[in-house]
């Protein structure tokens, strides 16, 4: 496979970004090429809620937990059929999103984000939206993974948790949309 054909220092280099001149904000950046072994700069952009991209004119839509209650699947897919072309009219080859962790916490920093407090109705709603998405040449990276529930000093947290409830709860989603 292609991949066992890099050395450790090309593995590092594509999956370690960053930043392009003309990024917007929202517009995170990109991986370093490999244009000796056919692998581009792929072009980011955050926006669960559609492209972040200031300076531009995307289109804003609902939160996701408005549309994950909507329980219509043809509509998740609608969703990101949409993001895919409004991704590709924007030159963005991987949209950060969909964000499906659970709601644990109504003071949540990304609540507004997320689909739902129910893994399953999580991962349909990403699975839809993914399935679309990638049907328009566009990647979808699913995050926040998983028991991701404070922002306060978040980057420091102790996330403990059950083996159960990991499994049931927080992975459950990510593991149906993938």
């Amino acid at each position: 496979p292609f991949l066992e054909q890099l050395s450790d220092e090309e593995l590092a280099v594509i999956v370690s970004g960053t930043s392009l001149n003309r990024t917007p904000y929202g517009d995170v950046g990109c991986n370093h090429p490999l244009y000796l072994r056919g692998v581009p700069a792929a072009q980011t952009a955050d926006g669960p809620c559609g492209l972040r991209q200031q300076g531009l004119n995307p289109t804003r839509y609902p939160m996701s937990v408005i549309l994950a209650s909507s329980f219509n699947k043809g509509l998740y897919s609608e969703y990101g059929e949409i993001m895919g072309e409004e991704c590709r009219f924007y030159g963005v080859d991987l949209w950060l999103a969909p964000s499906i962790n659970i709601f644990r916490n109504p003071l949540g920093g990304r609540n507004n984000s997320y689909a739902s407090e129910d893994p399953y109705l999580s991962g349909i709603f990403a699975s839809e939206q993914i399935k679309s998405i990638q049907k328009c040449g566009v990647g979808a990276v699913l995050k926040h993974y998983c028991a991701n529930s404070t922002e306060y000093e978040r980057l420091k947290s102790n996330s403990r948790v059950s083996e159960r409830a990991l499994r049931e709860i927080y992975m459950k989603g990510f593991e149906i949309a993938v």
